[in-house]
């Protein structure tokens, strides 16, 4: 990110995220980072014949180079030559496991052989599964946790009760 993109998010932000060690300030001049994402096209555009620098051989896309950047408006209409980026490394991570723990409307586990439940186990949240299907729509699963949860929660009072007065 430019000087200007940084000011656009929020330097607050940032400069918060820098001092996690999520962003880090890089001097970085045109031509360098024109080189690399030359080289970077290249690769991508090899069809997995040619690895990177790290073996990579699978790119999902190429990236503009600098000219297409500024008709674009990514960067400043001069790019940032004498001003610091900020750069920040992504990796995939798991972000919601769509569990496996099938449940019913009780919040009930259901038995792997037979589907019926299984008295006294209940299931919520992340370790439960098979309300969306093979997906889900973004944001549900904090409303799922709480949903089931308290629907869990209830449930296993009762049980707990209905035990004690036997």
């Amino acid at each position: 990110m430019s000087n200007k993109a940084v000011e656009d998010f929020g330097r607050s932000a940032i400069d918060f995220y820098c001092s996690k060690g999520f962003f880090v300030k890089l001097s970085v001049g045109a031509a360098a980072l024109q080189a690399e994402l030359e080289q970077y096209n290249a690769v991508a555009e090899s069809s997995g014949s040619v690895a990177d620098t790290f073996g990579k051989k699978v790119f999902p896309s190429t990236f503009p180079t600098i000219e297409p950047m500024y008709t674009a408006r990514v960067f400043p209409s001069t790019f940032p030559t004498n001003e610091p980026m900020y750069a920040a490394s992504v990796a995939p991570v798991v972000h919601y496991t769509m569990g496996g723990i099938e449940i019913n409307e009780k919040a009930q586990v259901l038995s792997e052989e037979n589907k019926k439940p299984i008295s006294g186990l209940y299931a919520a949240g992340e370790a439960s599964g098979g309300l969306h299907g093979a997906n889900r729509l973004g944001g549900n699963s904090l409303i799922e946790c709480a949903v089931f949860g308290r629907i869990a929660g209830r449930e296993a009072v009762g049980y707990a009760n209905d035990a004690a007065a036997i």
